[in-house]
């Protein structure tokens, strides 16, 4: 019965990382994961290019909302 308790658990965990944090974001991908994060365009004022790293790396929305809203929430 553990063993069957501790599967779902991590199998949740995996779904959860397959969804959220495994993402490529690109173009309209992106502004709508950022739109659906901060509810407004990204804000980021660095000299940074968001979107180019945004399409190359794993982003999940703590990642969004720290660097294009920091201040909304």
């Amino acid at each position: 019965m553990k063993s069957a308790a501790l599967f779902v658990i991590f199998l949740a965990l995996a779904i959860f990382l397959a969804t959220e944090a495994r993402h490529l974001h690109c173009g309209k991908s992106l502004t709508r994961f950022i739109h659906k994060v901060c509810k407004a365009p990204c804000q980021n004022e660095e000299d940074f290019d968001f979107a180019t790293y945004a399409c190359t790396h794993f982003i999940t929305s703590e990642y969004v909302r720290k660097q294009c809203c920091p201040n909304t929430f």
